[in-house]
């Protein structure tokens, strides 16, 4: 898991979007307003906990998630 929480973050670190074997991304308690297409990347994402952000819009990518 990796988390970049309470950190005033306004775009996700490419860094993190370069961490192709990431399982669990916590981005919680930032400024981010939108999210970036390259999550694509992350095949193996299961968890993204995005609360208290100010996102309006979800990029297409979420289209194929299952609740």
């Amino acid at each position: 898991m990796v988390a970049y929480s309470f950190l005033n973050l306004t775009k996700i670190p490419d860094l993190v979007l370069q961490q192709t074997s990431l399982e669990k991304l916590d981005l919680r308690h930032n400024k981010l307003t939108n999210i970036s297409g390259k999550l694509d990347n992350l095949k193996l994402l299961r968890s993204l906990n995005l609360g208290y952000n100010q996102i309006t819009e979800l990029p297409d990518i979420f289209e194929w998630l299952r609740i």
